[in-house]
């Protein structure tokens, strides 16, 4: 529907009830929304006139969500602190209860680049089973809370790139973890020093 401002003159300045829909030709126009409302503001009868816009709640929406945005950065990060340091106490206490286990195979021909390539490969399973509980029951129930509090209708997307970049943020920390955490724990000492540490 197009409409002009001579047909919205004389629709606002006649005394009458009534409820009218205005479609934009072109979604969101900010020009014609601006026109519309300064001559709902101009008129005479602007006490009894009620006007709602989907253009303000567009608006109110993309602010709220820069502020929902801000909220939920914070909230990941602190999750994200949490299951790190979750993370890095299992994995230490993994591998201080296997330093003896370590240290026999280091003994009997075992590279460190072996263990190392071990402990890597542990990360890794630990962070697919991570992504793919995420990207499943995670995506679910994300999914869920989002169409129960869509009340605008809209669509669902799930945002790819920030996606992928936690996927290799996780898979990063859950390989260099393990290497810290053994490196820490083994220290410079000799192979013969660390089984001494076992003699009864």
């Amino acid at each position: 529907m197009i409409v002009s401002q001579d047909y919205l003159n004389s629709l606002i300045s006649k005394p009458t009830t009534l409820d009218m829909y205005i479609y934009y030709n072109q979604k969101y126009d900010e020009v014609l929304e601006k026109k519309i409302t300064s001559l709902v503001e101009d008129s005479p009868y602007n006490n009894d006139l009620h006007t709602e816009s989907q253009f303000e709640s567009m608006r109110t929406i993309q602010e709220s969500q820069g502020e929902m945005m801000e909220i939920g950065v914070i909230i990941a990060l602190l999750l994200l602190l949490v299951g790190v340091l979750n993370y890095t106490n299992t994995i230490a206490s993994s591998i201080q209860n296997r330093k003896l286990t370590f240290s026999v195979m280091e003994s009997i021909g075992m590279s460190k680049k072996h263990i190392n390539k071990l402990l890597i490969r542990e990360g890794v399973l630990y962070a697919l089973f991570s992504v793919f509980i995420t990207l499943t029951i995670g995506s679910v129930i994300t999914y869920i809370c989002f169409e129960s509090m869509n009340y605008m209708e809209i669509p669902f997307n799930v945002p790819v790139i920030p996606l992928i970049s936690a996927i290799i943020l996780v898979m990063l920390i859950c390989m260099i973890t393990p290497l810290l955490s053994y490196k820490k724990l083994a220290g410079n000492r000799s192979i013969v020093e660390r089984l001494r540490d076992y003699e009864y």
